[in-house]
């Protein structure tokens, strides 16, 4: 995204600690500044670091390695020195200009990160509003904080959209990753049962010659049972008809027997008799 008016240039001091002499901190200092105007960003910094040694509480030392090293492109290097600049800060304008440095290098540490790790990007890109709301506090007519808060808003917006877009793909994939899974389950299902039913189908008839002579053989059974329990009828049948035969025999002979006893008994009533002899 691209804005007109942006400043995201580190605001540079081109001042020294005190007069400037033969390898003084203040002549070691002036030999930086003149080497980061010209580009020269490394030589800039060994006279920086010369100077440091003879002023190391110096506030401006560190601020002007930290435009050194964000020319660079070190930003959290940067960052730590215009931090440590900040906390050594005497007066309100000086800190300001900390922190809005510090916020240019947080921005450009979200930009590295936006193509590759978007929650990254936008916690760096919340820090470097952080830091340009505090500037304007502590200047409340430093402009160029003003905005470059402007854009580190609505890119942080945007970072955002991104995030959320790239959440919705991601639950959307899941979802129909899930419903793949389970379209595939019942056609595994399906499968199973009907290699099942096919087993089953070649199981049964190769049973099935085994079942027909089961069931001739069972035939063949049921009917000599069934001649058995008629032949055993009919014997039955016989042997009830002999046993009432014998059973009238036996009464008429009960009968006989009684009838003659009865006419023994009326001959010995009459004194007996005489046989008599046919006279024919």
């Amino acid at each position: 995204m691209k804005i007109q008016g942006v400043i995201f240039m580190v605001l540079f001091l081109c001042v020294t600690v005190q007069p400037a002499f033969a390898e003084s901190p203040g002549s070691l200092i002036s030999a930086g500044n003149s080497a980061w105007r010209n580009g020269n960003y490394d030589s800039a910094l060994k006279s920086y670091n010369k100077a440091s040694v003879d002023v190391p509480e110096s506030p401006l030392v560190n601020y002007n390695k930290g435009t050194a090293f964000y020319m660079k492109g070190e930003y959290q290097k940067a960052a730590d020195l215009f931090a440590e600049a900040a906390r050594k800060a005497k007066d309100l304008i000086f800190e300001a200009r900390c922190q809005f440095n510090m916020g240019n290098s947080r921005f450009r540490e979200s930009q590295r990160q936006a193509d590759s790790d978007l929650q990254k990007s936008m916690k760096a890109l919340q820090t470097s509003i952080g830091h340009f709301q505090k500037a304007l506090r502590l200047d409340p007519k430093l402009k160029e904080a003003a905005q470059n808060l402007e854009v580190a808003r609505l890119t942080l917006k945007n970072i955002m959209d991104q995030i959320k877009k790239q959440q919705e793909k991601a639950k959307q994939q899941q979802k129909q990753q899930q419903s793949a899974g389970k379209n595939k389950e019942p056609s595994k299902k399906q499968q199973t049962k009907k290699e099942q039913q096919k087993q089953s189908e070649k199981s049964g008839k190769q049973k099935q010659p085994h079942k027909k002579g089961e069931r001739g053989q069972q035939n063949q059974q049921s009917q000599q049972h069934a001649q058995k329990e008629k032949a055993d009828g009919k014997e039955q049948k016989s042997q009830e008809k002999q046993a009432s035969l014998q059973s009238k025999a036996n009464v008429k002979n009960i009968l006989n027997e009684e009838q003659e006893n009865k006419e023994r008994r009326q001959v010995k009533a009459h004194g007996g008799y005489q046989p008599v002899e046919k006279d024919w």
